[in-house]
């Protein structure tokens, strides 16, 4: 008789003072997601999509630039030369018959299945987005004009240009034959 007595008062014990969680849960919620959605935004803030600290110290040398597109979350993404699987895998890839600077600079990488897949959320950009290319040289802003899906084989859109527009190509989902086609125009020029 002893131990249920025992026994009911610590059943009661944890009751109570589960409810008195619940109660204090249910007084803090709101501030409890003010909290959480702070805490996000800071996340988000310091999310960029970038190459280890290894990674960018490695060839640091071989970068020719950064591309930022803040609408997707890019944030200063390097970019190599050359579009191999090699440099695909760790940077944005320049295509080398492309201009660096003026005219048509040329760019692709990859969207998904590799460590780094820069242009994952390139099918989410918008005309008007802002894209900035950095050289050591240089910052140029492009203004997205054109958005649109390409055949794999159309290299129509690597020809070089007179105003200055920056070309960013990377695969279709499940569609291997297509490619995505995003082109900004210089924004001294618009």
């Amino acid at each position: 008789m002893k131990n249920k007595k025992i026994l009911i008062i610590c059943i009661i014990a944890i009751v109570l003072v589960a409810i008195d969680g619940i109660i204090f849960l249910l007084q803090n919620i709101e501030q409890i997601k003010r909290e959480t959605l702070l805490e996000d935004e800071k996340v988000l803030e310091t999310i960029t999509i970038d190459n280890t600290k290894e990674d960018n110290e490695e060839n640091a040398e071989d970068i020719i630039g950064y591309l930022t597109i803040k609408s997707i979350g890019l944030e200063k993404a390097p970019i190599r030369e050359g579009t191999e699987d090699s440099i695909l895998e760790k940077a944005i890839g320049h295509f080398s018959e492309t201009s660096y600077l003026e005219g048509n600079v040329c760019l692709a990488a990859h969207n998904r299945g590799y460590e780094h897949n820069y242009f994952e959320n390139l099918k989410n950009i918008k005309e008007k987005d802002l894209i900035t290319y950095t050289t050591k040289n240089e910052e140029k802003n492009y203004e997205v004009i054109q958005i649109e899906k390409i055949k794999e084989e159309d290299v129509s859109v690597l020809e070089n240009t007179k105003e200055n527009r920056i070309t960013l190509i990377t695969c279709v989902e499940n569609e291997p034959q297509f490619r995505l086609c995003i082109i900004g125009k210089g924004e001294e020029e618009l």
